[in-house]
């Protein structure tokens, strides 16, 4: 089954993805939020917080 069509059928509120070589982002499908979680080599990660199940907020942070 495609992670498309899974998004489709299970309806999450939130989805993470990654691929090592491409980049960081977020994206809206339907009613679920995906977060596209940036490549670890370039020291970067991913902070969500959650005020309630409606309101995500996503910020992209520098480590180390």
């Amino acid at each position: 089954m495609s992670i498309r069509r899974w998004i489709e059928n299970a309806k999450p509120k939130l989805v993470f993805c990654g691929h090592i070589h491409e980049h960081k982002g977020v994206a809206k499908f339907n009613e679920t939020l995906i977060v596209k979680v940036p490549p670890a080599n370039k020291k970067e990660g991913v902070l969500v917080e959650f005020e309630d199940l409606d309101n995500v907020i996503v910020r992209f942070v520098q480590l180390g």
